[in-house]
Formats: structure tokens, sequence, C-alpha cells
């Protein structure tokens, strides 16, 4: 496993997020690679001065087709 951070950008919200993944090769050609990913942390931004807030706990959070892909081109 390896852990990085993204920002996620999306209808102007910008977040940092932490996480875990793990990629893995298909054994044959009829399957697809898979990429397992496991959120650590979230860190969201203020909307008055862009200072970054509070670290929260992102083990809960979805992972969303958006939030996959970026998080497959941060990762490939």
């Amino acid at each position: 496993m390896k852990t990085t951070e993204i920002e996620l950008t999306k209808h102007g919200e910008c977040v940092l997020l932490t996480y875990e993944y793990r990629h893995t090769r298909a054994a044959h050609a009829c399957e697809r690679d898979t990429l397992d990913i496991i959120p650590i942390t979230l860190q969201r931004f203020s909307e008055d001065t862009g200072e970054p807030l509070a670290v929260e706990d992102a083990g809960d959070l979805h992972i969303t087709d958006h939030i996959n892909e970026q998080i497959a081109e941060a990762t490939t």
C-alpha cells in the first residue's frame, strides 16, 4: 500500500485528501485492474480566508466517480 495526498476540486471547493491505495493488476486478460482506495484524512479550506481548517477523519468518505478519477490520475 502507498499513501499520498491530492487536491480535489468540484463546484469550487478545494479539499486535501490523504489516502492509501492498492493497485492490483488483473491476472487474466478478461479481468480489469483494480484500485482500492482507503481514505485517511480530509482537510477543507476556509471560504473567507483560504486558510486550512482542522483535519477530519475521512474513514467514512464515500469515494465517488469524480474522486476515483482524480485519484486514478494521480496514482498512474
